[in-house]
């Protein structure tokens, strides 16, 4: 509807030095080079090539940058447009992109743009795009880049680690792949800390208000909150870190940054949670994390393998368990009580609770001279199973 109702560029950059602002724009400062030349700047001059580029090669009506559009000292303002942005980038007639550090397509995956937090969502988010060199030359002789991805996809994913069925066709929301969206985030740079977790809201399709102060931590889990009420996701358990700060939330499940997502070990690869539909997915409440869980007795049957980057707190095993007729794969987190992953407290006596929460295990076909689940009749589809040691009842 916006589209048929008004066309729009949009410009997708990297800010630098003597960029113009949304009071600049109202003043009118800069904006005659030819009486002033003393306030040229880079910021004006990419400004007006970007109306320029806009109007001739695309005959939009309007351009849209979001260095002077957005009244950064309204918060109003602020958090309604960083909220809105990625409606704004897919609804547009065009997206220019605009690489400062370019010259050809041979160096552009070193350009500082495929680095940048904000820019992920910048070419996910538009139906078309066009990138242009430091030169305001264009980088092809297309009219629309991202229909022709192949001419350049090997820079792109190199720069970017998004394979090309995400440029072809991005869906917005909270999907299987949630680790991999992460991953994404995880290995670019934001000026504020915040907008590490900021930047994703359009990623996964939800909406959160904007806190500047609150800290990356504060932000982050804000964001795994927002996905968990929307979608009740194991894959969001999948990660191996740090956890967040117990000043943030208690709960130790939850990671404390997109970092997290990283780990490329073999056996966390092997574990692919999916949505549980049948049970009650978990919520995050100001004591922990809320969740219905199956309690049964099991047995390790493979060594404990540590994951990469996660101290003492996370290990991967497998387990053998009455309730189903295949080896189960699971991710276990360790007490915050310290107790021993053994199930032996430090005297040598049988630990009650040998391991905390939470094991998320799709597909599980129950055996036959079993009960029910009661949690899902019977299926295990996306049953959340917390094995304890036999001396619990």
């Amino acid at each position: 509807m916006v589209e048929e109702k008004t066309r729009y560029a949009i410009l997708s950059h990297t800010w630098g030095k003597d960029e113009l602002n949304y009071k600049d724009m109202k003043k009118g400062r800069n904006l005659d080079m030819k009486k002033n030349q003393n306030l040229v700047g880079v910021g004006y001059e990419k400004l007006e090539k970007f109306c320029e580029v806009a109007s001739k090669n695309y005959e939009v009506t309007f351009a849209w940058a979001d260095t002077v559009c957005i009244d950064k000292s309204s918060s109003a303002e602020l958090d309604e447009s960083i909220r809105s942005m990625f409606k704004w980038y897919a609804n547009a007639y065009i997206c220019i992109a605009y690489l400062a550090d370019t010259t050809s397509r041979e160096d552009m995956s070193s350009d500082r743009w495929f680095k940048r937090g904000w820019t992920l969502q910048e070419y996910l988010a538009p139906r078309r795009i066009k990138f242009y060199a430091r030169n305001w030359m264009p980088l092809t002789s297309f009219c629309n880049d991202k229909r022709r991805w192949r001419y350049f996809m090997g820079a792109m994913e190199r720069a970017t680690g998004v394979s090309r069925g995400y440029l072809d066709c991005f869906n917005p929301g909270v999907h299987e792949d949630l680790a991999v969206r992460m991953a994404w985030v995880a290995r670019r740079e934001t000026t504020r800390a915040e907008d590490k977790a900021y930047c994703m809201m359009g990623i996964f399709g939800i909406s959160m208000s904007i806190a500047y102060g609150e800290g990356p931590q504060h932000a982050f889990c804000r964001l795994i909150k927002a996905i968990l009420d929307i979608s009740g996701n194991g894959a969001i358990f999948t990660w191996a870190g740090e956890p967040v700060d117990p000043s943030v939330h208690p709960s130790r499940m939850l990671p404390s940054s997109p970092a997290c997502y990283l780990s490329q070990h073999e056996l966390l690869r092997e574990f692919t949670p999916q949505p549980a539909e049948a049970s009650t997915p978990p919520t995050l409440t100001s004591k922990g994390l809320r969740m219905k869980a199956l309690v049964a007795q099991a047995d390790i049957v493979s060594p404990l393998v540590r994951l990469p980057q996660s101290g003492s707190l996370q290990f991967i095993a497998k387990f053998r368990c009455d309730l189903a007729e295949e080896i189960i794969t699971a991710i276990i987190y360790q007490p915050a009580d310290g107790r021993y992953l053994d199930g032996r407290d430090s005297e040598g006596q049988r630990s009650v609770a040998q391991f905390a929460l939470v094991v998320w295990k799709i597909g599980l076909t129950v055996s036959s001279k079993s009960r029910p689940c009661p949690l899902c009749s019977g299926a295990h589809m996306g049953c959340m199973l917390a094995y304890a040691d036999e001396g619990l009842g």
